[in-house]
């Protein structure tokens, strides 16, 4: 918030050199570096982006996200960054078909070879719980085994377009 507040250049200019500096000392370090950013056109988004190699977009199946991959994809050629873009759909109902938004975005000219095979199902294992603390897959109840393996469908995927599985 306090970066997005400055509308001074020169310490725009020396955050922005700090943060890129911050996320090339971690590469040294970490094989992975995660940046989980908001979608908007902020200063720090902005930064993450600059300093990322992939970005995972995850999208609801609403016309409101779909024009969102488009807007970040435009984004990227504004500001003439080149990251290996993947799409993650996410918030679908396990049992549900294929809705007639996911099929147009699959078939997308420019995204669909982008949009990830594995979905992120609906889940209330995901959801917070105040009682509970720990991984939500490890509770041991209804559907969990079920949610575990399509996670880790999914991990594998994102870890094979990392170029790290």
């Amino acid at each position: 918030m306090k970066y997005s507040l400055i509308d001074n250049a020169i310490q725009l200019r020396h955050a922005a050199k700090y943060f890129k500096r911050f996320i090339s000392q971690a590469r040294q370090s970490y094989e992975l570096v995660v940046i989980d950013c908001n979608p908007s056109s902020s200063f720090v988004t902005k930064c993450a982006l600059e300093s990322s190699t992939h970005v995972i977009s995850p999208v609801k199946l609403d016309k409101f996200s779909i024009l969102g991959v488009g807007i970040v994809n435009d984004l990227f050629d504004y500001l003439d960054l080149t990251p290996t873009h993947s799409i993650l759909i996410n918030g679908i109902k396990r049992c549900d078909p294929m809705s007639q938004l996911e099929i147009e975005l699959r078939g997308h000219a420019k995204y669909g070879a982008r949009v990830l095979a594995n979905r992120l199902v609906q889940s209330t294992l995901l959801s917070a719980d105040p009682s509970y603390t720990g991984f939500a897959t490890d509770r041991k109840v209804a559907y969990s085994g079920i949610l575990r393996t399509e996670i880790n469908k999914l991990v594998d995927e994102i870890g094979q377009s990392l170029g790290i599985k």
